[in-house]
């Protein structure tokens, strides 16, 4: 099939279903000094050039070849610019409504809190809207799952794999992101009935934990492994080997404490960036 894109950006690209998480193709045999395969994201936005046929392949194995036509440098959008004025009023309505929606869902877990009842029973036949016609109350028992699933990937060592941790995936729930799994995993007991939203916040759940594993005898366990076992990789020539999940782990951590310590730098220094225009003209 035949498939032309208008204008993306980064998290729009990384949105689409296959290609969004694709990856480039290896070319012949695997070379063990060779880096991980790059990200579509990589791809694009990171090489200017135009027309490059890129071979790429999803996770399940789908192939791709795709080009990229167009480059538009970063910028801030006119309001008259084409399909401009539908994002931001949608962007405005999702924002009016968050705090609506929250206080619904709020209403809602005390109703089923008072209720002393499972979010089945408390709150069956509510609305979404109180007092409304509109649609009922989606309600889903799911099975078990857990905060962070793990996947092998292929790392520079053929003959070694990397183990990635990944956020699992929650049914019902489209968009999982650390908010939802932290009221579910560390902010809740077994029993108690909370609110939490998606990584976007997009939409509001009330959710009850019916049950928490392992036992404590295996947690126990895991956290001996975690004492005494090898928790990260190493680096040699600029590349990594032996990537645990804790490597991944502290990677996010890392990017995000870097990312405030540059804020605040700048902040503490007043630094204001100039646009291109600006940065040659002696008078701006």
């Amino acid at each position: 099939s035949w498939t032309c894109y208008k204008q993306l950006g980064v998290q729009e690209l990384k949105d689409l279903e296959g290609i969004g998480n694709s990856i480039e193709m290896e070319n012949g045999p695997v070379n063990p000094f060779e880096a991980n395969r790059a990200p579509v994201e990589n791809l694009v936005y990171l090489d200017e050039g135009l027309y490059r046929p890129l071979r790429l392949e999803d996770e399940k194995g789908d192939i791709y070849v795709a080009w990229k036509s167009q480059s538009v440098p970063l910028h801030v959008p006119e309001f008259t610019d084409e399909g401009i004025k539908e994002l931001v009023l949608k962007a405005w309505k999702l924002e009016q409504a968050r705090p609506l929606a929250e206080k619904r869902a709020e209403a809602l877990a005390e109703l089923a809190r008072k209720s002393q009842k499972s979010l089945t029973e408390g709150l069956v036949d509510q609305k979404v809207i109180p007092d409304g016609e509109g649609e009922a109350l989606k309600i889903n028992v799911t099975d078990s799952f857990p905060w962070l699933k793990t996947t092998t990937v292929p790392g520079p060592n053929p003959l070694a794999a990397e183990v990635r941790p990944e956020m699992s995936d929650v049914p019902s729930v489209a968009k999982p992101g650390e908010k939802f799994m932290k009221k579910i995993f560390e902010e809740l007991k077994p029993g108690e009935i909370g609110v939490t939203q998606d990584f976007d916040a997009s939409n509001y759940y009330v959710v009850q934990v019916k049950d928490r594993e392992p036992s404590e005898e295996a947690l126990a366990e895991k956290r001996n492994e975690f004492f005494t076992g090898r928790l990260f990789g190493f680096s040699f020539g600029g590349m990594r080997f032996g990537m645990t999940p804790y490597d991944y782990l502290s990677d996010v951590e890392t990017q995000q404490t870097v990312a405030e310590w540059v804020q605040r730098l700048e902040k503490s220094y007043k630094v204001e960036f100039l646009k291109e225009d600006d940065a040659g003209n002696p008078q701006g």
